[in-house]
């Protein structure tokens, strides 16, 4: 039973990871690049539970190719200071309907499916392990490679709990 929720779970993930991929390859396939400025930063907290999880808005504001000029709400979950205001940064923006942009870091455009693709891997990783024969006289090297799957499985959800975390 537990080896068919980790299945089920790995092609969940793999097919949010496979979704969010294309989105963000399709959106830099149609994106232009422009100079943004920061025009105002909002700060937003709320609680969870005993954690507090800060929130930062930040409007930018770019002018298109064509001229139109946007000004539009980006969500940071990072420490930006009020002193971030008035600073440039690059923008990518879809020609075709401008209000769809993001700000050019790595972090805004491959936060989730660098998270969806390693918890998938996680999952399975650990499907695979129940799949492997829990015992075999014959065949000790399975067996190693069985306890040798837990390595990649917890690496790869201690990776996405900290990309989470410092998301």
């Amino acid at each position: 039973m537990r080896t068919l929720i980790y299945l089920l779970l790995a092609l969940l993930f793999w097919g949010l990871c496979s979704l969010t991929l294309h989105n963000r390859l399709q959106f830099l396939t149609q994106a232009a690049a422009t100079e943004g400025v920061i025009h105002d930063v909002k700060f937003s907290s709320g609680q969870k539970g005993r954690k507090t999880s800060r929130k930062t808005e930040v409007i930018i504001q770019f002018t298109t190719r064509s001229g139109q000029s946007i000004e539009q709400a980006v969500y940071r979950h990072q420490h930006t200071k009020t002193e971030d205001k008035g600073s440039r940064l690059e923008v990518l923006y879809n020609p075709d309907k401008p209000e769809q942009a993001a700000i050019n870091e790595f972090r805004t455009l491959w936060f989730l499916p660098l998270l969806c693709g390693l918890i998938a891997v996680g999952f399975s990783v650990l499907c695979l392990r129940r799949l492997l024969p829990a015992t075999s006289s014959n065949w000790q090297w399975l067996q190693n490679l069985r306890v040798a799957c837990l390595v990649p499985a917890g690496l790869s959800f201690a990776l996405a709990l900290k990309v989470l975390l410092l998301r």
